[in-house]
């Protein structure tokens, strides 16, 4: 007497795929609370700063330093020597400086844009993950039940 059994092909896929879909489910989930970490640590440096055009005409028109580039911003700059000093709570940086050296400032805003689009991306992977795992368990059920009603051949 034979006895219906399953395709052990099947049942390895099977396996297979709800295994890697739980794996990547918490690779997704690493990945979401390493992007706030690590957007919180570069952003640990981060200074309300103003852009400053050094002018030596400047003096004349009662602006010692120079004339100021946009409105002060987060960013994210560690080389001491851009620093000109510090106004009101806003440090003041030297352009010219930072076009020297080739420094582009990191504004704070698009360190925390980053972020979320990150930490976004990878919940859409855990839930598509977790949707994988349910519906493959589902039709492994679905197969087991239909296998059971199966006649068995003689």
């Amino acid at each position: 007497m034979k006895t219906q059994t399953r395709d052990p092909k099947t049942w390895l896929q099977t396996t297979l795929i709800r295994t890697w879909s739980i794996r990547l489910a918490v690779l997704a989930v690493l990945v979401g609370f390493s992007s706030w970490g690590l957007a919180t640590w570069l952003s640990k440096d981060s200074k309300t700063i103003q852009r400053i055009m050094p002018d030596p005409n400047a003096a004349m028109f009662g602006d010692e330093l120079g004339t100021p580039i946009g409105a002060p911003l987060e960013y994210i700059i560690t080389d001491p020597k851009a620093f000109l000093g510090e106004e009101n709570g806003v440090y003041l940086v030297n352009e010219k400086y930072l076009r020297q050296n080739n420094i582009y400032p990191l504004q704070t805003k698009t360190v925390w844009f980053i972020q979320r689009s990150v930490a976004l991306a990878a919940l859409v992977g855990l839930v598509l993950m977790l949707l994988l795992w349910t519906v493959v368990g589902q039709l492994n059920q679905a197969d087991a039940k239909l296998q059971h009603k199966l006649p068995r051949d003689r």
